[in-house]
C-alpha cells in the first residue's frame, strides 16, 4: 500500500511539472510572436492593368 501512495505523489508531481512547463511554452509562445508588418506601397501590384475609358476620356 506504501508504494501505491509514493507512485501516486510521483504522477501528481509529474502532471503538476509538464503542467508548468507547458504554461511557460504558451507565455513564451505568446510573447516572442512576430509583430504584423505594416503594408506597404513599394511591393504592391495592380490587380487590374488596364484604365476604364470612363476615366480616360475624363467622363463624370
Amino acid at each position: 500500500m506504501l508504494g501505491f501512495l509514493i507512485v501516486k505523489k510521483r504522477s501528481v508531481k509529474v502532471k503538476s511539472v509538464v503542467f508548468i512547463i507547458l504554461i511557460a511554452n504558451l507565455l513564451s509562445a505568446c510573447a516572442l510572436a512576430p509583430k504584423l508588418k505594416q503594408p506597404n506601397d513599394r511591393n504592391r501590384v495592380p490587380i487590374n492593368k488596364t484604365i476604364p475609358a470612363e476615366i480616360k476620356r475624363g467622363d463624370r
